[in-house]
């Protein structure tokens, strides 16, 4: 049972690893990147082409033209009918084809046989008779039976299988010919040089069939081979009764060798056995002729630019109205290409050296593809706000409103974006994107550079804002402060075109300050939408998540309270070693809080859970303890992801042990096994992993270990809890286990400072408080009567293993 477990286990490790691998090679590759890159580029492009406009009236069939009107370019126009009529002679051109069957010959031939050789039989009843290979197992009733009792049965039973065999009436005179030559081979011989003689040539049912096709042949295709040949003398073709005529003639001259019954009933069972081997394939003629038609290419006569074709007071026939429209339509799809191409080369190379600018300078570490969808898709909603905007101007430019149509552009709230991308990417990389969108929205508003400077400025100043940001007034108090950046933007816009003071600065004034605040409050709703598309955790969300009176934190404390305790202990670690090193305290101690929530199924099975000195694994085997412990990162996983903790804090807890060996039991089934590693396999005790990929990651790895060591001590003094601490440190580095997680030296240096710093004042000393006796004399208790723990004498050889054990440690790390 447990080798069964330890082999699934190590499926679903090898599996793990598997998806980990290829996972890890789509983050890294460039092409799914590119491949975004590609779809928004074309898709901009696609939003900022305009609809062209052709200035020709349209004109219906049978107006009169108002004015001359000429070709703007040299045009190509279909002539239906002549294209329809060389469709039309391309399809008649094509030779019917004709079905040549090689091999009826020889199968009327094989017929023949077998029904002499089994009416023979009957009558003679010899034993098995010679039939041809290819009867062997044909459906004729020609096998060896049981012979009649009397001669009429016997002659009705040959009758109906000669019959049945050749497939054609035999007349009682014929059979009692047949009879009395005792069905002889001379007999047999006959009929087949009677059919010879036809059935090598072409036989067709009915020569009607060739009337038509004398003057231009046809195509003979051979059912055997498949290859067509071209026939022309369609009059060596004989039609069926062409064949018996041409039998009837060749009988006459073996008249002198045969008798006239026997030569009579030769030549008309040959002329009933004589089958046309030509047949007309109408399937196949009909797809030839209908793939000739439609192979064949328009016709087209040319207009050259300048060429008249409708002269004012002329009359619009259907020729004249083809040519306006395809030059309406030639017009519309060449300046819509070359205004999409061109935009979309453009956005490709702006965004190409965009994202790699940011890919390797200011880019997070953990920069995959989701990242790069949640920008594409960013940039793509703020450009859509554009679209009810520029509407509503093209309703206001017919004078409904009285409003200046430049006005209403400046409430395109372009600075969600960079809010977002600000909150979820952090400001570098909302920088860069404040100015691809800027100047996008400044294309799609003719190429204005003054709107380009108010949508730069207003998303610059959103960008830094938002940074930090950790409650939803934040973001309000964001769309506040820009719409008075936007104010004074546009009132220096306005002082630039000489246009203050007028209604026209006050409209815009207006407006600028009315999109600054939508796009405060449309970020406050799209948080929670965007945490749950693509999985992120904002500082608003970890703050949500940091109440220790959350369900899954006080689920954690009542059913496993030393592992409640070892997270918030653990969060400590990490939230002040983060805060040195420039990670992220918040989500570093937020995960922290939840990387062990996955004990919660099975607390009991865990140190820190056990009460009364009671340990389940000491009935259970090794790998069963090592299975349960390492199932409770697969389960944190499952709990995190059930009740929506985000992603960031997702896979912390999937890498808070990254691919560490369980030591203790590893070497307690080396040792039930006589250390036998083809048996005990050192991946069967390992987690799955993947190794920390982040800076938040590695904290929660190494604290999570040190802490859980420095528990261990029996006296935590700081020397020990130093010492501890690097060689916790020092083997998880070693171990390659902080090789993805970008944790430098100095770094590691920064975070053991602070862990000791921690654990220090968790295990600090205090004096021993005084205790009364009964006679009223002081008396102070004894090492183990007070729960505050006192220095103790460690032997000098002892200091001296500590001492030497720390220079190793701090020299290993480069210290």
């Amino acid at each position: 049972m447990f080798r069964d477990g330890i082999a699934l286990q190590r499926f679903k490790k090898n599996l793990s690893k598997t998806t980990t691998k290829w996972r890890e090679h789509f983050r890294v590759s460039p092409w799914p990147h590119l491949l975004i890159l590609f779809v928004l580029s074309g898709t901009v492009a696609v939003l900022l082409s305009p609809v062209p406009m052709v200035g020709t009236t349209t004109y219906n069939l049978g107006d009169v033209a108002k004015s001359n009107i000429k070709a703007t370019q040299p045009l190509l126009i279909e002539d239906k009918e002549a294209s329809e009529e060389k469709r039309r002679s391309a399809a008649e051109s094509v030779l019917s084809v004709y079905d040549y069957d090689a091999q009826l010959a020889q199968k009327v031939s094989d017929k023949l046989l077998v029904g002499f050789q089994t009416v023979r039989k009957a009558y003679q009843n010899t034993g098995p008779s010679i039939i041809p290979p290819a009867y062997q197992h044909a459906p004729y009733p020609y096998k060896a039976k049981e012979l009649p009792q009397t001669d009429a049965d016997i002659n009705e039973k040959s009758k109906g299988e000669l019959e049945q065999i050749w497939g054609i009436e035999v007349s009682d005179n014929a059979f009692d010919v047949l009879l009395k030559s005792n069905f002889s081979e001379d007999f047999e011989t006959l009929i087949l040089e009677l059919l010879n003689i036809v059935m090598s040539k072409e036989v067709i049912l009915s020569k009607q069939l060739l009337a038509t096709e004398k003057n231009k042949g046809i195509v003979v295709r051979s059912i055997q081979t498949g290859q067509d040949l071209k026939v022309m003398d369609l009059d060596s073709c004989l039609s069926v009764s062409e064949a018996r005529g041409a039998i009837r003639s060749t009988a006459i001259n073996f008249i002198k060798q045969y008798k006239y019954p026997s030569l009579q009933v030769a030549t008309h069972l040959a002329q009933e056995l004589v089958q046309p081997n030509l047949t007309f394939n109408r399937l196949e003629t009909e797809r030839r002729k209908r793939q000739a038609y439609n192979s064949q290419n328009p016709v087209f006569y040319k207009i050259e630019k300048g060429e008249m074709i409708v002269r004012e007071g002329g009359r619009i026939t259907p020729k004249i109205l083809a040519e306006l429209s395809k030059m309406k339509l030639s017009e519309q799809k060449r300046n819509a290409w070359l205004i999409t191409v061109g935009m979309g080369l453009l956005l490709g190379l702006f965004f190409l050296v965009s994202s790699l600018s940011s890919k390797f300078s200011i880019a997070p570490p953990d920069y995959g593809v989701k990242d790069s969808m949640f920008l594409g898709s960013v940039m793509l909603f703020t450009l859509l706000l554009m679209l009810p905007s520029m509407y509503l101007t093209q309703n206001l430019s017919a004078g409904s409103i009285d409003i200046p149509v430049n006005s209403i552009f400046y409430s395109i709230p372009v600075c969600i974006g960079s809010m977002l991308v600000s909150i979820f990417l952090g400001v570098p990389m909302a920088l860069i994107f404040s100015v691809a969108a800027s100047f996008i929205a400044a294309l799609m508003l003719d190429n204005d550079i003054n709107f380009f400077a108010f949508f730069l400025l207003g998303s610059f100043v959103a960008a830094q804002y938002v940074q930090g940001c950790r409650d939803r007034a934040c973001l309000i108090k964001a769309g506040l402060f820009v719409g008075l950046i936007n104010i004074i933007t546009v009132v220096a816009i306005n002082m630039t075109m000489e246009r203050l003071p007028s209604a026209v600065s006050l409209f815009d004034v207006s407006f600028a300050l009315i999109g600054a605040v939508l796009s405060g409050i449309i970020v406050t709703g799209l948080l929670p939408l965007v945490e749950s598309i693509f999985g992120y955790s904002t500082n608003i969300k970890l703050l949500e998540l940091a109440n220790l009176d959350s369900p899954v934190l006080r689920d954690l404390l009542l059913r496993a309270p030393g592992t409640y305790h070892h997270c918030m202990i653990v969060g400590s670690m990490v939230e002040a070693a983060a805060a040195t090193i420039g990670a992220n305290p918040l989500l570093s101690k937020v995960s922290a809080y939840y990387h062990d929530i996955g004990k919660i199924r099975k607390p009991e099975y865990f140190i820190e859970n056990q009460q009364g000195g009671v340990n389940k694994h000491e009935k259970l085997a090794p790998s069963m303890s090592a299975l349960i412990l390492i199932s409770h990162v697969k389960d944190g996983v499952e709990m995190a992801k059930k009740h929506g903790l985000g992603s960031g804090i997702v896979n912390i807890i999937k890498q808070h042990h990254g691919t560490n060996v369980i030591s203790y039991f590893y070497q307690k089934a080396l040792e039930a096994h006589d250390n036998d590693q083809s048996v005990v396999k050192e991946e069967d005790y390992r987690y799955p992993g993947p190794r920390p990929q982040t800076k938040e990651a590695g904290l929660v790895l190494l604290a999570d270990m040190v802490e859980a060591a420095a528990r261990t001590l029996q006296d935590p003094t700081p020397a020990r809890v130093q010492g501890t601490v690097q060689k916790i440190i020092n083997k998880v580095f070693s171990d390659g286990q902080l090789d993805n997680c970008e944790l430098t030296l100095r770094d590691l240096h920064q975070i053991a400072k602070s862990f000791n710093k921690i654990l220090n004042g968790i295990f600090h000393q205090r004096i021993e408080y005084p205790d009364f006796a009964a006679k009223g004399g002081l008396v102070r208790k004894g090492k183990n009567g007070n729960s505050h723990r006192k220095p103790a004498a460690t032997p000098k050889d002892q200091a001296k293993a500590d001492q030497g054990q720390n220079q190793k440690d701090l020299k290993r790390l480069g210290l």
